[in-house]
């Protein structure tokens, strides 16, 4: 392939007449008692005057959520800053989930590969693959360092290629001008009652800082540490007409179980549990910051992150004559026979390790000309998973199983932008480029003892692959006249897969290894974003935009697949496409005293969204293209500060989106059908209360429309475990500030203790006790 890059010789769509809406607030404190150190927020795209060069986000639809505002409600983890949000949800099973999957208007939980996670631009996304298993890494940041955080929805940005299709997080973090130091400490107790579970679980969350500024250089120390047992989220059940009657084969005659119904109506056993997770984080941060000169900066970050979760309590809920659990082998429920398997209830231990490292400059030249550059690197440094395969009986001594370890296996990523001061004709340009590598080396072996990794025998499965991806860029903000503003952008790509295997031991020193195909592709990615702000009123403001983007798949789902006994690869689609789309935004906001009010309209048409599902005609389910999706939807926000009386503040939206799927031929019975995982309606509501200067109350609510979860739209219950449910959860806090330094509160999430599920079953009533100072 060319070392340049080669462009398509079809260009992309190019009608890009776009939009969208003003930066969007959560609640900020009520101006009637602000206090002396109060940040007030300046959006560079509402304010005249103020424009922020390396700042590549057009003036689409965000939001921004400051960090006073996000502590004014229950904010354990980063990602419950952004849970306010329109339009925007976690899949969150547990305080500390790693997996807690990102859903942004028309993107599902488990479509993370569409939504770019960062931090002071440095890249947190996980796109190793596209799943539940490759959330962002948001638990690399702590809610105590953000100074900010923020949600630009879609691909407007000439900045950011197609993993910016739902949309663009960026978490700002402090950098300390003085002397600093904080310590908070949070203790979380979880209700939870379900099928045989009737318990009190805990944790707690502890974060300490230290930082100061000596001369030209700044230094910040960051370590949190958090610990929590969490709820049982798996189930082991069997529908009913799985089962079978009698017959001369033995079967041991159990008693217990618990009887309900499926997504679908079916009847089934609930006959065990996989029990809670035993889950430990700890995080150290180092930020260097050194002034080269005044208007030269350099920044380095190191990041280490080491979790551990363990799962050592499964429960069976069935019964043998003499009253002793059974955990595998055939048994008799009810007059039906079934087999529960050897790993039902089987064991794990999961060990990681992480380490982030980045490199950054940043100049300003006395004409305004801003100059930025970032490298990044991150990498798996241990990523061992241990789990038995035999009966809860046999693993607690040993006993076979499988040990999954990751070898060469993480990114690399460098970015580098110019940005112009004003030009002649009212032109702002934004030039750059992008670089990024994913590379993955992971392999699963199976040992004679499942709990040491010196056991490990045949290798079971190997995965190995690497990307890279190109990019070179241009923005231009132009100042038309006095009332509009075009903010284009043009972005190509050049993207590649190669070193893409799979292996397997056939027997012991035989080992097959398959190479896959490499690929290559190029792409152009035009955007463009109009805005109007009438002469007449200038508190309206009217923006559409548009864009075409493409994801490319990633190193899991292009060298997806099973090596079977005959030494070929199966599950493998070697013919797999990018997934493309078209997307539109168009809003209408007005500001209001103390608040604004925003309207939008959005549509997102995609070709070839990639998708786990089944092939109808093979029978096989792996990751497929699915060749059309449209997704139209609707979202009103409101905030006013001082409503109804100065010391109230209210923030409220409430979303529609309709995901279709118009055609499916891998699965037809899917067409015309709404796409499962996304809720056609979404609210949420926030009031934050100050009846004095040291208190702050807040109450909120947050509600979703049951989903579908089959591609069909058969599934027509949505209230128990494998399940998804819409929910609606209520929230408060009481917050105490001491003038010096000290916090207190006491809080409580799903206050009503509503049962929600997605897939897993997620958390009933938390309480919150946190205790905090600031020096």
């Amino acid at each position: 392939m060319s070392p340049h890059f080669s462009l398509p010789r079809s260009c992309l769509v190019s009608a890009v007449l776009a939009s969208s809406a003003l930066a969007q607030t959560a609640p900020a404190p009520s101006a009637s008692a602000k206090p002396a150190t109060e940040t007030v927020r300046l959006d560079a795209y509402r304010v005249e005057g103020i424009y922020s060069g390396l700042d590549p986000k057009p003036a689409t639809t965000s939001s921004v959520v400051s960090a006073d505002e996000a502590q004014t409600y229950n904010v354990i983890v980063v990602e419950d800053a952004l849970k306010y949000l329109p339009n925007l949800a976690f899949r969150r099973r547990f305080v500390g989930d790693v997996n807690s999957g990102i859903s942004a208007r028309g993107t599902r939980h488990d479509q993370t590969a569409r939504t770019v996670v960062q931090t002071d631009g440095i890249l947190l996304s996980n796109f190793l693959n596209s799943g539940l298993a490759n959330s962002p890494h948001m638990t690399l940041v702590a809610p105590e360092e953000i100074e900010r955080t923020e949600l630009v929805f879609g691909p407007f940005s000439a900045a950011y290629g197609g993993n910016a299709l739902a949309g663009v997080m960026n978490l700002t973090t402090r950098t300390p001008d003085r002397r600093e130091a904080a310590v908070k400490a949070t203790f979380f107790f979880h209700d939870y009652n379900e099928y045989s579970s009737d318990k009190i679980f805990r944790g707690n969350n502890v974060a300490v800082s230290v930082g100061d500024r000596v001369g030209k250089f700044s230094a910040f120390l960051f370590y949190n540490r958090l610990r929590n047992e969490t709820h049982p989220m798996d189930y082991r059940f069997i529908v009913l007409s799985s089962t079978t009657a009698p017959n001369a084969t033995p079967a041991t005659v159990v008693t217990g179980a618990y009887r309900d119904q499926d997504l679908v109506g079916a009847n089934r056993f609930l006959y065990g549990e996989a029990g809670p997770l035993e889950v430990s984080h700890d995080l150290v941060k180092l930020k260097l910051g050194y002034d080269l000169a005044p208007q030269t900066k350099l920044r380095l970050n190191l990041v280490g992150w080491r979790n551990d979760e363990d799962r050592l309590k499964p429960a069976s809920y069935v019964f043998d004559a003499a009253g002793a659990p059974v955990y595998a082998g055939r048994v008799q429920l009810d007059g039906r026979v079934f087999t529960i398997p050897a790993a039902d209830f089987s064991l794990f231990r999961w060990h990681r390790e992480n380490f982030l490292g980045s490199l950054g400059l940043e100049h300003r030249a006395s004409g305004g000309w801003e100059f930025s550059a970032l490298g990044t690197a991150f990498s798996f440094t241990k990523n061992r998973n241990r789990a038995s395969n035999q009966p809860l009986t046999v693993g607690f001594n040993g006993g076979t199983g499988l040990i999954t370890d990751d070898g060469d296996t993480g990114w690399r990523t460098f970015d580098a932008r110019l940005a112009s001061p004003a030009l002649a004709g009212g032109h702002h340009v934004l030039v750059g480029y992008h670089y990024d590598s994913y590379f993955l080396e992971r392999e699963q072996f199976n040992a004679t003892d499942w709990r040491s990794f010196a056991t490990r025998t045949t290798l079971a499965d190997g995965n190995y692959g690497t990307t890279s991806l190109h990019a070179v860029f241009a923005q231009d903000a132009w100042r038309l006249a006095p009332q509009w503003k075009l903010t284009a952008g043009l972005r190509a790509e050049q993207w590649r897969a190669f070193d893409g295997a799979k292996a397997r031991d056939l027997a012991p020193g035989n080992r097959a290894v398959i190479n896959l195909p490499a690929r290559d592709d190029t792409n152009l990615k035009p955007s463009a974003t109009l805005a109007f702000r009438p002469a007449g009123d200038p508190r309206w403001e009217f923006r559409a935009s548009a864009a075409h983007a493409t994801r490319y798949p990633t190193v899991g789902e292009l060298f997806q697949g099973t090596v079977g006994t005959d030494g070929r690869v199966t599950r493998n689609d070697p013919n797999l496409k990018p997934e493309s789309g078209t997307t539109i935004d168009f809003t209408a906001q007005r500001t209001l005293p103390g608040g604004e009010f925003r309207f939008t309209l959005f549509e997102e048409s995609m070709r070839d969204t990639l998708l786990t599902q089944l092939n109808a005609s093979t029978n096989v389910s792996n990751v497929q293209n699915i060749d059309r999706v449209r997704t139209r939807g609707a979202e009103a926000a409101y905030e006013k500060r001082r409503f109804l009386f100065d010391s109230l503040d209210l923030y409220a939206n409430v979303t529609r989106t309709d995901a279709i799927i118009r055609r499916n031929p891998n699965f037809p019975a899917s067409n015309g059908k709404v796409m499962p995982r996304i809720p056609k309606w979404g609210a949420k509501v926030l009031l934050t209360y100050r009846p004095a200067p040291s208190w702050i109350v807040t109450a909120g609510a947050r509600y979703t429309s049951d989903p579908f979860w089959n591609l069909d739209n058969s599934d027509y219950r949505h209230e128990n475990y494998w399940t998804i449910t819409g929910y609606f959860l209520v929230e408060g806090k009481v917050t105490w500030r001491s003038p010096r330094g000290l916090t207190a509160s006491l809080g409580v999430d799903n206050a009503t203790n509503d049962r929600h599920y997605v897939v897993h079953a997620l958390p009933m009533r938390t309480t919150f006790v946190e205790l905090g100072w600031k020096y």
